[in-house]
């Protein structure tokens, strides 16, 4: 029989599930070198080290620029709504920004993109 322990070669540590409704998250460990510290991006907005802007040049709906101000890395996950600036906007894919460089430009999308017709 195929388990997950066989598939990826170690010995895991599936813990008690965390959940909300019909979803569950498993967390999953293994005995290997613990993963760097890093800060996730709603951690990092309750200690206000992220910061989202415009881009220098000029308002562009689907890029902004994320300055880290923190001392560690900064994890911005798929998804996470940013809200503010000229218009909300949602994360296009997961990225990581070290400190420094302490600003660069990060892809997004408008949430309610194509919820109003062009006329």
């Amino acid at each position: 029989m195929k388990t997950l322990a066989n598939e990826v070669g170690v010995e895991l540590d599936i813990r008690p599930p965390i959940g909300t409704g019909s979803l569950l998250l498993f967390p999953i460990f293994t005995g290997g070198a613990p993963a760097p510290d890093y800060v996730c991006g709603a951690g990092a907005d309750d200690s206000e080290v992220v910061a989202f802007h415009e881009l220098d040049d000029g308002a562009e709906v689907a890029e902004l620029v994320v300055e880290n101000g923190g001392e560690l890395p900064l994890l911005l996950i798929e998804g996470e709504m940013l809200l503010g600036l000229k218009q909300n906007r949602t994360l296009n894919t997961s990225v990581v920004r070290r400190a420094p460089p302490p600003r660069s430009p990060c892809r997004v999308s408008r949430p309610d993109a194509g919820a109003h017709p062009v006329r």
